[in-house]
């Protein structure tokens, strides 16, 4: 330390197009510099949102997962040369990634393990085994859903009392002022507008939400655009062609502006089987649509407040997403009464400047953990993952 302002260094697979990169990138804009002096080290060379010009940039040159015990060693080395004040990882993979590093280290920070996503839900075998030979080093983890707590305590009981929710720092001024900029693409405001925002991965259930609205639009006519990519294009490609949907059914793919889309827009609709706490939905109430979404494990139920908000449905129910959908589209005074609502609740809740002295806060308080502390896996650990094929995913 160089300084009386801590220093953090933010780990994260990349900075860019997943939730968890998009909380990075807007933590680094807005920490305040005479509180905490922050660096960044990406485990993939990937920068799509915007960096702060001050941000220290390391970069790992991750490629394959061959390269996974050279990258640990990378990351240790770094870690030892840095030598930050807290060490904090944001997303799954780089939480596992930090954890085998610092039993190579001879520095050792405080390390917050921040958990966006479920550790139950999503991951595999081997995922699930180093972190929980490598958690006992956490001083703190933080989740950004109250629900999230239930399945990190289920998966590593040791982490109960260590556990904190910090909901996702959410720039609303940044999002009006993209909103207002030419959209990618123009909806021609004929029929209500149907918007979705998420990576086309099956948590996201696109396939439910097709048939959804296949069922909502024989009543009356109505658009769904879908932004993001994602290995399940070519088979909801085939659905829309199936369900005759082709006419009123857009996969944009990965779109830069998608405010700008979600201003045209008369509902936002998620229909996954598990979220930690979607930014895209507290994004679209933030920008006052009402939202129709699965209450599905985690975050939908504390963004929205079903029957004021928006409205809220069970996991993979076509019919019931789809009366959901319709009986908001058959009601304009409604709709206008919880976009009044959305916007106030979704702006009080997640704003940017509240939620960023949180983190200033914790990550200035945050206690220490001895080294080698319970769950610690050691050197010999390390190296025999050698050759394994883990997988470095954004999750």
């Amino acid at each position: 330390m160089t300084s009386n302002v801590p220093s953090v260094l933010i780990v994260s697979t990349t900075l860019n197009t997943g939730g968890a990169q998009r909380f990075v990138s807007t933590l680094l804009a807005h920490l305040d510099r005479s509180a905490v002096r922050p660096s960044l080290c990406l485990l993939r060379r990937d920068v799509g949102f915007p960096l702060a010009d001050d941000v220290p940039l390391h970069v790992l040159d991750w490629q394959s997962p061959w390269g996974f015990p050279r990258m640990v060693r990378k990351l240790s080395r770094l870690i030892d040369e840095v030598k930050p004040d807290v060490l904090l990882s944001n997303i799954t993979a780089a939480n596992l990634v930090c954890g085998l590093a610092l039993d190579r280290c001879s520095y050792q920070p405080r390390w917050i393990a921040r958990i966006g996503n479920s550790p139950l839900r999503y991951g595999n075998p081997l995922r699930r085994l180093i972190a929980k030979r490598t958690y006992g080093r956490v001083a703190q983890f933080v989740v950004n859903s109250a629900g999230l707590t239930e399945d990190v305590v289920r998966l590593f009981p040791p982490s109960r009392g260590r556990i904190r929710v910090i909901a996702n720092p959410t720039d609303f001024q940044a999002i009006d002022a993209l909103a207002d900029q030419p959209a990618e693409y123009q909806h021609s405001g004929n029929v209500p507008l149907l918007v979705a925002v998420g990576r086309l991965f099956e948590q996201k259930r696109y396939d439910v939400m097709l048939n959804a609205f296949a069922v909502a639009r024989r009543n009356r006519p109505a658009d769904l655009w879908i932004c993001g990519e994602g290995p399940r294009r070519r088979s909801l490609e085939r659905q829309i062609r199936r369900l005759g949907l082709g006419d009123s059914v857009r996969l944009l793919g990965y779109c830069s502006n998608p405010f700008a889309l979600l201003r045209q827009a008369t509902l936002f609709v998620m229909s996954s089987d598990f979220e930690g706490l979607p930014n895209s939905l507290i994004e679209a109430q933030g920008l006052g649509l009402p939202a129709v979404s699965t209450r599905c494990p985690w975050g939908p139920d504390e963004i929205i407040v079903d029957g004021v908000t928006g409205r809220l449905t069970n996991v993979d129910n076509a019919q019931a997403l789809a009366s959901a959908i319709s009986e908001l589209l058959d009601d304009p005074p409604r709709r206008q009464e919880m976009s009044l609502a959305a916007k106030q609740r979704a702006r009080s809740l997640y704003d940017v400047a509240r939620l960023t002295r949180t983190w200033e806060e914790l990550i200035t308080d945050v206690p220490g953990r001895e080294r080698g502390g319970e769950g610690g896996m050691g050197r010999a650990a390390v190296l025999n993952f050698k050759g394994s094929r883990f997988q470095v995913e954004d999750s």
